[in-house]
């Protein structure tokens, strides 16, 4: 499958509906409380507003998704989420990931994050966008200001034993905003086909601006801007 980004998907009229079609079903989770897990072979269709979590296993097209008050990683994109969701909105995390992919979620594209942090749990690794699995995963557009990271904006490694490693990521037409926090800005850690481009970087991280792993192959950052840019640390 051919690795499209912002740019590709843009010019091609109808992109949203073309994967919607591709979809299985269509079915619509309205608001409520508590968590909510996306399953089933029928994709899920509306806007999501939930509290606690959200959790995806199965085919969507969604305009958004918003996660208030999460108690842990807010939303978590698992094994079959495949699809389309507009945009993913997590206003204040004070516990966890914004947001987490999992292994064998494939073949999605996130429009647009809005993304804040503001604290975690004791002991907790926190990232903005948290890529430990999944094939095909592209963001979009948007911004994360995830403060309280002690890792990064937005991070690519290995997890689940090694099952399933990230390949063929995509962080594009982003703004981050880490104004100090975490060893990394950036990190593309491990995995295959990593790139990040067009990104804007507003502050620096407490360490390093920008990673690239000796685990991470064909890992790029291309077409890079912001008022920290230009002074940016680290190996990218």
């Amino acid at each position: 499958m051919e690795f499209r980004g912002a740019a590709d998907t843009a010019s091609v009229p109808g992109t949203r509906q073309l994967v919607a079609c591709a979809l299985l079903g269509a079915t619509t989770l309205a608001a409520g409380l508590g968590a909510v897990t996306a399953r089933g072979s029928a994709a899920t269709t509306g806007a999501i507003a939930v509290a606690n979590r959200w959790v995806c296993h199965t085919a969507v097209s969604l305009d958004s998704v918003t996660v208030t008050n999460p108690s842990g990683d807010a939303v978590q994109l698992g094994s079959g989420c495949t699809g389309w969701i507009g945009q993913i909105n997590v206003p204040i995390e004070l516990h966890g990931d914004p947001i987490h992919v999992g292994a064998f979620a494939h073949d999605l594209v996130v429009g647009d994050v809005e993304l804040a942090c503001q604290g975690h749990d004791a002991g907790k690794h926190q990232d903005g966008i948290q890529v430990m699995g999944g094939r095909r995963i592209s963001f979009l557009g948007g911004t994360i200001a995830c403060v309280s990271a002690n890792n990064s904006q937005f991070m690519v490694h290995t997890g689940d034993a090694g099952k399933d490693p990230p390949s063929s990521i995509l962080f594009q037409n982003m703004t981050v905003d880490p104004r100090g926090a975490g060893a990394y800005g950036m990190s593309l850690g491990a995995g295959s086909n990593l790139r990040v481009d067009n990104v804007r970087l507003l502050s620096h991280a407490n360490r390093h601006d920008c990673y690239i792993g000796t685990d991470a192959t064909s890992a790029s950052f291309t077409n890079m801007s912001g008022d920290a840019w230009s002074t940016h640390s680290g190996t990218c």
